[in-house]
């Protein structure tokens, strides 16, 4: 074909491709770039995606109506939204295709390289700088530039900082707009640049995900909902979380689809987002939003909030040089709807599913209705815009504290309570501080962490040693958590670090960001209601984190229960789910949190389990349950958190930083010597605990691996020679059946690989034909010994086959740890577990 106006040295070519009819599906997303340049331009968004619908299908926009595909010059129109419409109504569904990309180059509206190539070692509290002389790159090795969806982005520190001047530096915001429990906030900050995923309450939802650059792995993770781990198999469990990299693609159907939203409310936000503290520092982040009502394209009281934030001054990245992209919220919204959405039958307010939400006592009694907050953070702006609107609102009693409508669990279902505090170390634990390895004097001075109140005193008097947050509840449980906020209400201090993230402002990153007081538990897989429990301040939901001195309960059902009243499971179905483990995230800091030990895990036992715990831990324990075929079982259970992003301190001058070196490190750990990526920067550890071989050495970290090559390291692993790592040392008799719960709730987007010596089990442990309620024996699933692509809310459950000393029963001490060398060497992510 003829390109009009082209360079006279212009080529075109034409390419047929066949989209194969295979029998039980389609070829789903098939990932395509150019391969003439990819190292020199895919990084610049090079890259698409062919996406193979259903026969028969056809493809609109959901917002225009205009079908695509019907222009015959280019075969346009085309978009990363659609509405799939099907013969049969009730098989159609909307689908987004989202885009990843990183090493993509930016420039400020200063004409200023983005995070360019020449960045080198700072001295605290900076950490990161750059050099004076540019260093470009003929082909990008250096992880330069920014990180995109669909060649968007929303970084934090642009929302929590402004310059003080046209192209100043940027300093941190000290109105609510730089505290970092509101900063996925949109009546605080407006939405953000990237896709919005819009729907209703009902639709069918289909994601499909490819990434076309460059270098780095992600882990996409979306709140409220999940997906089966393996789309066309029905037995392969859920998910919460895709790790993907270059050239990948993944598709997966929302279970349920988008639920009802009762009560009064209008919307429900949705996060979606690559998990890792580092993709979000970089603005991989959004939203999909659900709407109750049909939207025609009228102002809605969330479109004036995110005009409102034009008051907030904020500078934006733009793809070239050449000043400043205003901040545009989006046009009011006008979404068609699905072609069975108007035989959407509307449920009674008197259905299970629908129902006033109760906190419940020790007795089973109701003792107070739950409430929740919407708030107009930026009313008098407001105001401004349109005040008609806002009245309305508030006279209709839509606004301020309101009665929860919608319980995330149903009417009977048997209830689990826990009371848990967030604590901070200088003020609850011995010498104020959380120690990460007694021997070596690692700790961490501004450690933040979740404790159950019942340990709270034993925790302060040294008699209990601090661990991450795990909790247990059988299948079909309510899960009540009283979450309290015990942290100091005056602003929180912290030390400098080495930790960072990649430096897209210069002389802004996380030693600039002021630690939150605000707290939050937010789960994964269970059912739940985003407005009310979801443990999350986003977009325009109700406030959910829990400031100093107060309280918060969270409620949420281990099953399936939703209030949609289409597809799976039916109206009024409710289904218990053995889950395992489910990470718990502290959503009120994403930036300072996790680093400082705000870290959980939820463990979904089966469903008649009952179990006893290990004397001062929470991490293992002896579970009896009855299984799938009607025997009684019981097994030992470890659980195992990833930290990969700490910031860690020593008192032992072995370890630190020689003054010589100016710059600045005092007492924080240096990053392991040759680390040059933000997402290796920082101490490694399973568990608060770590075991760093360069510490078994008597060398600080930064000693460069050809003087430790001169070490003999033949005993370097031995207890007998160096005592038991400080790591967890996990015990089970020898035949002893094993599940290991393996998770990450926070952290740099480093994948890991976790591996135990001696094992192997089933890749997917959820029982043959049993709809993924249950764990147990799957022939199907193929055997592996190291669990891959795992990294930020990824949630692994591993059970070996033959239990405990492998097959032939072998006594003795069994080496767990990371696969990556440096990861587990110089990381301390190593442990023993010992059969006896």
């Amino acid at each position: 074909p003829r390109i009009a106006r082209a360079p006279p040295t212009a080529q075109t070519t034409v390419q047929r491709w066949w989209a194969d009819p295979v029998s039980d599906r389609t070829l789903e997303t098939v990932f395509t770039h150019d391969h003439f340049g990819p190292s020199s331009h895919q990084q610049h968004g090079f890259f698409g995606a062919l996406i193979v619908e259903p026969k028969g299908s056809k493809w609109r926009d959901p917002r225009t109506g205009v079908y695509y595909g019907s222009r015959v010059a280019d075969g346009g129109p085309t978009s990363w939204r659609a509405d799939v419409i099907m013969a049969d109504p009730t098989k159609s569904f909307r689908e987004f295709a989202l885009g990843f990309q990183d090493y993509n180059p930016l420039y400020d509206e200063c004409g200023v390289p983005v995070n360019p190539p020449n960045y080198k070692e700072d001295a605290l509290p900076a950490a990161i700088g750059f050099e004076t002389t540019p260093m470009p790159e003929a082909i990008s090795a250096a992880d330069p530039g920014g990180m995109m969806i669909n060649f968007r982005s929303e970084p934090i520190p642009l929302r929590i900082s402004q310059r003080s001047s046209r192209c100043a530096s940027r300093k941190l915001l000290t109105t609510k707009a730089g505290e970092m429990s509101n900063v996925f906030r949109s009546d605080i900050h407006g939405d953000p640049y990237t896709p919005l995923l819009a729907g209703y309450e009902g639709d069918r939802i289909k994601i499909r995900l490819v990434q076309g650059s460059q270098e780095e792995q992600h882990s996409f993770n979306l709140h409220g909902h999940k997906w089966l781990r393996e789309g066309g198999d029905p037995h392969s469990g859920f998910s919460n979380a895709q790790a993907i990299g270059i050239s990948e693609h993944f598709e997966f159907e929302l279970t349920g689809g988008l639920p009802a939203i009762g009560g009064t409310y209008e919307t429900a936000d949705y996060m979606y987002m690559s998990a890792s503290t580092g993709d979000l520092w970089n603005g991989m982040w959004g939203l999909m939003r659900t709407y109750r009502h049909k939207q025609k394209g009228v102002r809605t009281l969330g479109d004036v909030a995110m005009l409102a934030v034009d008051t907030n001054p904020r500078l934006d990245l733009a793809l070239s040089a050449g000043g400043k992209e205003q901040l545009q919220a989006y046009p009011p919204v006008e979404l068609l709807e699905m072609p069975d959405r108007a035989g959407l039958p509307r449920l009674d307010e008197k259905d299970v599913s629908i129902q006033e939400s109760f906190e419940i006592n020790e007795k089973g009694e109701e003792v107070r209705q739950r409430t929740v907050e919407y708030v107009l953070e930026e009313r008098e702006a407001m105001m401004k815009i349109d005040p008609n609107l806002v009245l309305q609102y508030e006279s209709t009693g839509k606004l301020g504290i309101k009665p929860v409508k919608v319980d995330s669990c149903p009417r009977n279902a048997p209830v689990r309570l826990y009371e848990v505090s967030a604590i901070d170390a200088k003020n609850w634990l011995p010498g104020g501080r959380l120690v990460y390895n007694a021997e070596y004097k690692i700790h961490d001075p501004d450690a933040v962490i979740f404790a159950r109140d019942i340990h709270l005193s034993d925790l302060k008097l040294g008699k209990r040693q601090p661990e991450p947050l795990i909790l247990r509840a059988r299948a079909g449980e309510c899960v009540q958590v009283v979450l309290r906020n015990r942290l100091p209400a005056t602003a929180m201090t912290k030390s400098n670090v080495w930790a960072h993230h990649s430096a897209i402002t210069s002389g802004f990153n996380v030693n600039q960001v002021r630690m939150s007081n605000h707290v939050s538990l937010h789960p994964q897989l269970v059912n739940m209601d985003v407005n009310t429990d979801d443990g999350a301040n986003v977009g325009l939901n109700a406030v959910q984190t829990v400031a100093p001195g107060t309280t918060r309960t969270y409620r949420w059902f281990a099953g399936e229960f939703k209030s949609a009243p289409w597809g799976w499971p039916t109206k009024g179905q409710i289904t218990p789910m053995e889950f395992g483990i489910v990470n718990l995230r502290d959503m009120a800091d994403v930036v300072n949190h996790g680093m400082h030990g705000s870290i959980g895990a939820l463990v979904i036992e089966p469903q008649d389990a009952d179990w006893s715990t290990d004397s001062g831990t929470e991490a293992q324990a002896r579970v009896r349950y009855t299984r799938p075929d009607g025997s009684k079982q019981t097994f030992r259970e470890f659980v195992l958190l990833y930290q990969d992003d700490l910031g860690l301190h020593t008192d032992d001058p072995r370890f630190k930083d020689d003054s010589s070196s100016n710059l600045n490190s005092g007492t924080a750990l240096r990053n392991t010597n040759g680390i040059d990526d933000s997402q290796d920067t920082g101490q490694k550890a399973f568990n608060y605990r770590t075991e760093p071989l360069w510490a078994r050495l008597g060398v600080p970290p930064q000693m460069p691996p050809e003087d430790t090559n001169d070490f003999e390291l033949t005993n370097i692993l031995s207890s007998s020679v160096h005592g038991d790592p400080a790591t967890p040392v996990f015990t089970a008799k020898v035949g002893e059946p094993l599940r290991w719960r393996v998770g990450q709730p926070s952290g740099h987007s480093r994948q890991h690989a976790f591996a135990l010596h001696g094992a192997e089990w089933y890749r997917n442990p959820w029982a043959a034909g049993a709809q993924s309620r249950v764990m147990g024996p799957n022939a199907t699933s193929p055997v592996i010994s190291t669990q891959g692509g795992s990294s930020v809310m990824h949630h692994w459950n591993i059970i070996p086959e033959y239990g405990a000393g492998g097959a032939y029963g072998v006594k003795g001490d069994y080496l767990y740890r990371d696969m990556p060398s440096f990861l587990w060497s110089s990381g301390g992510l190593w442990g023993v577990y010992r059969v006896q």
